[in-house]
């Protein structure tokens, strides 16, 4: 094992980390809006913008990192499609947790406790989330099928 495979083997546990947790966390996205009570809504909201600083920044970071250095160990040029294309998904999910979904999980929470899983308002917001978390989901999919395949245009 030399140090790029060490570089390689972080580039990819985080990449698992982000892209299976933001799967994972649409399953439960699925399930949660099918449930009756709004413990169950607002308990996902609250863990969902927990996660999200705690689990998915330190793995963007470490994606990030990672992949920057692989690309000058092995003198890729930072204009190449597959690399674009990982910056800008990891941007925006940077962007996108932190200035929309953690504040609008955090709102869907308080809504949900306030007037409970009846709350037409929750139900709106919990589905526009829900909807933008699988679009930014969507797109790190495709990021990540960019750096396996290393498409050229």
């Amino acid at each position: 094992m030399n140090v790029i495979d060490l570089f390689l083997l972080g580039h990819v546990l985080g990449t698992t980390v982000l892209v299976g947790g933001a799967f994972t966390l649409q399953i439960l996205a699925v399930l949660a809006s099918r449930a009756a009570t709004a413990g169950e809504l607002g308990a996902l909201s609250r863990q969902a913008a927990w996660f999200g600083p705690r689990v998915f920044l330190p793995s963007g970071v470490l994606i990030a990192a990672t992949g920057l250095e692989l690309a000058t160990r092995e003198g890729y040029d930072f204009g190449q499609p597959f690399i674009v294309l990982g910056l800008a998904a990891l941007a925006v999910a940077a962007a996108t947790g932190p200035a929309y979904l953690a504040p609008e999980s955090s709102r869907v929470s308080r809504l949900l406790a306030a007037e409970g899983p009846a709350s037409a308002e929750a139900r709106v917001r919990l589905r526009r989330l829900f909807l933008v978390s699988r679009i930014e989901l969507a797109v790190l999919v495709i990021a990540m099928a960019a750096m396996i395949l290393k498409p050229s245009l």
